[in-house]
């Protein structure tokens, strides 16, 4: 199977096409569009968007299928199914490293002639995409039936955890061998006191002391692990709300209850079903009214500033030139002179 970026939230200025605008409802009618079969067949992967060599129209092969579009961040990918050996082996070896869509940001359904939203036709390879900062296409080499779980994305800090978290069940399974050695010895002379318990100056005594003062210092690392795990999955989560457009103020505040939240105090509901705190939180930022989410160009980070010499920019500053001399800008973008009125 071959993961292919099919782009990501944000804007670009095209010379050809205009502004280019990637939105989070632009990539949900794709994924509901993929799973309706709207456009009537599946899209397909080709080598580049150049058909000057086919001979006819409809006659570009397909060099994979697309099977699912799956979002993860702010990036769109497609899971494709090559249809021979030699795709697979341009992508693994990087001989292709990026993708670029072809689809329409509304189609109009060939059938009933209604419009049904953007829709995904196909994906070029190419190492020259015109979407930026995209991740590389990628050969997942596991049957198509696996849960892929990408290592690779997984960040420095989370790989910390899981190493603290394989050397903390390593000490602790070392200390429960020690233990059971320790209790299952016989009685001897210098390991019971006049009292019946372990003298405190015998060896095994002093073992002893050093084991239970070694298993409260693993308790409690084994504490941080799992706190510092469960604020890893929380900022995780609340990062892919802030890609759909929840406001950041809110996620702030949300974040501390969620990190306080053990999972033990349950919600009953009336049908019979429970749910955790966190669990009630994350479904009213789902319900999040649409209306009020944060547009992409307000966040920040996704929106791309017009390029120095793009028209935007030269329209911006001939205004700002004109309006020194005396002109006014009308609403169609022409020019006034303020005292005689006359048109440049």
């Amino acid at each position: 199977m071959l993961k292919i970026p099919v782009g990501r939230l944000g804007e670009w200025i095209h010379p050809r096409y205009g502004r280019i605008k990637m939105t989070q409802q632009m990539f949900s009618e794709m994924i509901d569009n993929f799973k309706k079969q709207t456009i009537g067949r599946d899209p397909f992967i080709r080598i580049g968007h150049d058909k000057a060599d086919d001979p006819t129209f409809g006659s570009a092969k397909a060099e994979g299928w697309i099977k699912e579009l799956v979002q993860e961040g702010e990036f769109l990918f497609a899971l494709a199914e090559p249809t021979n050996d030699e795709v697979a082996k341009m992508v693994q070896t990087k001989q292709y490293r990026y993708a670029s869509p072809e689809y329409q940001e509304n189609y109009r359904d060939k059938e009933t002639g209604s419009l049904k939203g953007a829709v995904l036709e196909a994906l070029a390879l190419t190492n020259e995409p015109f979407l930026t900062r995209l991740p590389e296409a990628r050969v997942l080499a596991d049957p198509p039936d696996t849960f892929y779980l990408d290592f690779e994305e997984v960040g420095y800090m989370e790989k910390e955890i899981l190493e603290q978290v394989k050397q903390t069940n390593s000490l602790l399974s070392s200390f429960t061998a020690k233990l059971s050695e320790w209790f299952g010895r016989k009685e001897g002379k210098d390991r019971e006191s006049e009292d019946g318990n372990p003298g405190k100056g015998s060896d095994e005594g002093k073992k002893l002391a050093e084991y239970e003062a070694r298993m409260k210092q693993l308790e409690e690392e084994n504490r941080q692990i799992k706190r510092a795990q469960r604020e890893a999955e929380i900022d995780r989560k609340l990062s892919e709300y802030t890609a759909k457009g929840i406001p950041p103020a809110i996620l702030q505040q949300v974040r501390p209850i969620l990190l306080a939240d053990t999972g033990t105090e349950v919600i009953k509901l009336a049908d019979g079903k429970s749910l955790t705190q966190s669990d009630q939180i994350f479904a009213m930022l789902d319900a999040f009214p649409e209306e009020s989410r944060v547009k992409l160009g307000q966040v920040g980070t996704q929106v791309e500033p017009p390029e120095p010499d793009s028209p935007e920019a030269v329209k911006k500053l001939a205004d700002e030139d004109m309006k020194a001399l005396g002109f006014t800008v009308t609403s169609d973008g022409k020019y006034v002179l303020s005292d005689t009125r006359k048109e440049a």
